[in-house]
Parts: structure tokens; sequence; C-alpha cells
């Protein structure tokens, strides 16, 4: 009887594995990345041009436009004139209005050269294809050098799109110093050690009195209804210095990376109900009477290792200690100093949907795990994630030569594609890149190569480097794996003539 021979493919329903992608290199410390809405075909880096290696030499700053498809890169902004020179928190972030397209309007954070030291939040408006200084949002003195100033801005996906939300750093100098006699983090009469919640309506401006205050209290802020001393726009507290945060696209919860002082790290989880309605409490994450789950906080001064833990603070969802750490502090070490907060994908590639990545500055780590959004704040404990993995090596493999030394801000764009911004070492070298993590999709092609001397010779060509299952099957029911292979390859049977039909399919097999 003759042999017969039946090709097949399947695999897991939507399936796409990944790869890294090099979208530009050749920066100056770039510290943030964007697309503004409708316009798909570019992106817009913020980058620090620095001048040197102890990047304090030059008063520069400015945003990049690059466009996807020419590959030409132009200048948007230009900050030189205004930009303090302090490192990589002079040029800190910007945000696009959700009615960029429509209105032009976005917004920057940098440190302001002024008669004293400043941080700023400032809008700006396209008007005849320039960007025009419009207002302050949002200014205030922070200490000589530090970095710890207003770092982020971020609009919520699918919420208001005059709500702006602002992550505060506390303004001062590492918690051992003597400026740092006081609490200002956990004061809702300050702004220090924030989130904010602010309506960059045109208009609207709640602080009349105040040049340094330029915008509207959102009705749904709880501070709004109940002031009680406290700050209108503050809608968590607690904060150390709150360098990247990010929303869950699906749910709307928000993602803190919080830096740590000599301890630890953490990632703090603000659940998107609890922002609403507006009679819920301000939540506070405890520093500085805590430093992530550890109280007092090691090598702070006396008056910070006095303050009493507030019972109603509420512990970060994941916490990582120091490669180094206080005499005397006796906890396991993680080898973290310095967490970049990231983003819950919600983009086309399997593996990492639905987990939040993020990264270690310091450590040259990026992470993803997964968390159970039920868990209640009171349940937090630094430890409640699920399949803490290191994905940095997976995705330099995906790339020879891919560098991601100090990974330093994460971006998701509107259809969920990831993108990695790696800060650089060397100014001179201009070593800055940004980085795009594409889906490859999985599903596999199988075609007979030959039949020879009583034995099949199957080709099975999928995402290159993916890993793949080949299965023979006798009778369409039962199916034996034969052969688990990278693609693309041959799978040769052997053993093939032993029986007079034999069917094969091919299937996806994750490593």
């Amino acid at each position: 009887m003759g042999l017969a021979l039946l090709l097949a493919w399947v695999t897991d329903a939507f399936a796409a594995g990944f790869r890294l992608e090099r979208v530009i290199g050749g920066l100056n410390y770039p510290v943030a990345v964007a697309q503004a809405p409708g316009e798909t075909h570019a992106i817009y880096i913020a980058e620090l041009v620095v001048g040197d290696a102890n990047q304090r030499s030059s008063r520069l700053g400015r945003i990049l436009r690059y466009d996807l498809l020419a590959k030409t890169t132009n200048v948007f902004l230009d900050l030189s004139t205004l930009v303090a020179p302090n490192g990589f928190n002079s040029l800190l972030h910007f945000a696009f209005h959700p009615d960029y397209g429509t209105n032009g309007k976005f917004y920057v954070a940098y440190q302001f050269i002024g008669t004293t030291n400043t941080a700023r939040l400032a809008e700006y408006k396209v008007i005849a294809g320039m960007p025009i200084f419009q207002r302050t949002i949002l200014e205030h003195d922070i200490v000589n050098g530090s970095g710890h100033v207003i770092n982020m801005a971020l609009f919520k996906p699918g919420g208001d799109p005059n709500h702006l939300y602002i992550t505060v750093g506390d303004g001062a100098l590492q918690a051992s110093a003597a400026a740092y006699l006081t609490n200002r983090p956990q004061n809702l009469a300050f702004n220090y050690g924030k989130i904010l919640r602010v309506d960059v309506s045109d208009g609207l401006d709640d602080y009349p009195g105040d040049p340094r205050k330029n915008f509207g209290i959102p009705a749904i802020n709880t501070a709004a209804i109940d002031p009680s001393g406290r700050n209108g726009e503050v809608i968590a507290s607690g904060f150390r210095n709150p360098w990247r945060a990010g929303f869950d696209p699906l749910y709307g919860d928000l993602y803190v990376g919080d830096n740590g002082m000599d301890s630890a790290e953490e990632v703090d989880f603000i659940k998107e109900n609890v922002f609403y309605p507006a009679s819920v409490e301000i939540p506070d994450y405890g520093w500085p009477a805590t430093e992530a789950i550890y109280s007092p906080v090691p090598g702070a001064n006396a008056f910070v290792q006095s303050l009493p833990a507030n019972p109603a603070s509420i512990f970060p969802i994941l916490s990582r200690t120091h490669a180094t750490l206080p005499a005397g502090f006796n906890v396991p070490k993680d080898g973290d100093n310095s967490v970049i907060g990231g983003v819950v994908y919600r983009g086309p590639i399997t593996e990492f949907y639905g987990k939040y990545i993020y990264a270690d500055f310091v450590a040259a780590r990026i992470y993803r795990f997964e968390f159970d959004r039920s868990t209640g704040p009171t349940l937090f404990h630094g430890n409640n994630v699920a399949n803490l993995t290191e994905i940095s090596t997976q995705l330099k493999a995906t790339l020879p030569g891919a560098i991601l030394n100090k990974p330093v801000s994460f971006y998701a764009d509107t259809v969920g594609d990831l993108y990695i911004v790696e800060y650089g070492l060397n100014s001179a070298a201009k070593k800055g890149i940004v980085y795009k993590v594409v889906a490859v999709p999985l599903t596999p092609t199988l075609s007979q190569s030959t039949y020879t001397g009583g034995q099949f010779r199957v080709a099975v060509t999928g995402a290159a480097g993916e890993q793949y299952a080949v299965e023979m099957s006798t009778n369409l029911l039962d199916w034996t794996v034969t052969a688990t292979e990278k693609s693309p390859f041959i799978h040769t049977d052997t053993t093939a003539a032993s029986a007079p039909y034999r069917f094969y399919r091919a299937r996806h097999k994750p490593q």
C-alpha cells in the first residue's frame, strides 16, 4: 500500500512571539519617548544633549521628532535656554494632550534656570507648526542638586481628556540630610511626594492668586469635596521619587515605580476605583515614615527615623532591596537600586499580555510580573506579585548586539506596542537608543520537502528562532512528537515506511 501524507498546522489562537527592534540610536541621554495622537508614523524623544560624562556642563534639553518612515530627525522643541544642568533631572518628561490633533497642546516637565532651583510643568501649543509656550501649569522650589522634581505628566487612557496626572518627587536631598527635617510627602498641604490630578481645560484656574499654579481642580478629586487643609489636586501621597508611572489601559489601574533611598525600591498599585468616587480617602504610600516595607528608614536622620508609621499607609505590591545595604540592616539583597516604573502590556505578544513590565536602572534589569488586581490594599506586603521574571537576556537574544545597560523609560503606543528607552553610558559616543518590542506571528507553515528511501523530509517555517514541535499521527486522533527544533528546520522521519498512512502537523512550543 502506498504512503499518503497530509500536511497541516495548528497553533494557539492569536499566538505571537516577540523580538527587539532598534528604532533609533545615536542619542544623547534620551529619557522619554511618546507618539502624538494621530501620528503613528513618528515618535518624539526627550533628549538631554549633555556636554560631558558628569552630565552637568551644559544647559541643554530638547524634544526630537523622528519620522519612522523617512528615518529623519528634526528638533521639535529646544529648551536649551531654560533647562537647568542637573543630569537626567533637567528635562524629564513630556505628554501630548489626547486631543492634540485638534488643540495642539502638550506638556513638558523640566528644571528651570532661575534665582532658585525650580521644578516646572509647562503647557505648550503648536501654532502654525511651531510649539509656543502657553502657561506654567505647576512650579515649585527644590533643594539644589535634587532630582526629586516634577517627574512625569500622563493622561489616563479613556479618561477625561483634560485631566492630567502628575508624579512629583519630594523635592529634597537624601533623607539623611538636615534639609529633610520636614514631612512634606505625607502632608497634604504640599504637592511634594505626591500624585496629582489637575484639569488643564482652557480658562480654568482654581489658584488665581498663585502664579505658580494655573489649573483647575477636578470635581472628582477627594480633596475637592473635603479640603481640610489639603491641596485639592493631591490624589495620593507618601512617595519619595516616583520617576515613572503608567495606567493599565484595560482597567485604568495606576502602577507607580518609586525610587528608594538606601535600602529598597518599590512598585505601588493604585486601583482605578480608589480615585473614584470622591468620598474615598486619599491613599498614602508611607514615605518617609517607611521605605518600601521597612520602618524606621535605615540611613535616614533622627527626625525621619522617629516618624510614626501611619497605620493607614499602604505597602507596595513589590519591594526589592539594594545590592548594598546600611550597616545592621540584615535582610536578603535583591541587587536592585533604582526602579523605573513601566507599563501593563496590552499588545499582541502572547507571552507579555497582561503583565507589568518595568526595569531597574542601576542593576540594568528589565522585569515582568503578574498581579491580581482583586487583592485589597490592606493585604499588600511587598511580595504580592506572581512570576517575577527578568527578561533582559530574553529581549537581547532577539537582537544581537542590543544594549540595555540603562533602561530609563517605557512607553506603550495606542496599539499596545512597547518602547524601551536606553539612556546610554557615554554622551560623547551618543549611545542612547530607543527600542521597540515587536510581535512576531508564531503560526508555522509546513511543507513536504522530499520522500526518498521510505523517509519523509518535512520543512517547518515559523518565526525565526522560535521553537516548534512536529507531531505525527497515523489515525488523526493520536499524535506523537517526532521533533522539536527552532525555525526554520527540516525534519526527517526515518520511521515513515513502517505505516501505510502518516499525517504531520507543526505547533509552536514556547521555550
